[in-house]
């Protein structure tokens, strides 16, 4: 889990561009691998609105992907392509928390 400091940075900058992060989360290929298995906090970080269109999000501790495939993937010839597929399409997800962080990606 980030420290605070890393948090309320990727707070901000999902309040200053959310259509940017509705367009990557609500991606139909990525939105399933945007499933949260963290802890939330109980109420809106201190100094976020709690009507938020995505005051959900800003309660996560941390910020994640996931995706699983079976043992019989994992063992396929092809699974290399298939993991790059998934780090693709994931891609805008870690580029907009590494532009929120100021590093490069």
């Amino acid at each position: 889990m980030p420290d605070t400091v890393t948090l309320t940075r990727i707070r901000d900058a999902i309040v200053a561009d959310p259509r940017a992060w509705k367009r990557i989360v609500e991606a139909p290929d990525f939105a399933p691998m945007f499933t949260y298995y963290g802890d939330l906090l109980k109420r809106p970080p201190q100094g976020y609105a709690a009507d938020h269109p995505y005051i959900e999000h800003l309660k996560r501790k941390s910020f994640t992907w996931h995706t699983g495939f079976t043992e019989a993937q994992v063992c396929a010839r092809d699974f290399m392509d298939h993991y790059v597929d998934a780090c693709r399409t994931a891609n805008p997800f870690t580029r907009f928390l590494a532009g929120a962080l100021g590093v490069a990606w």
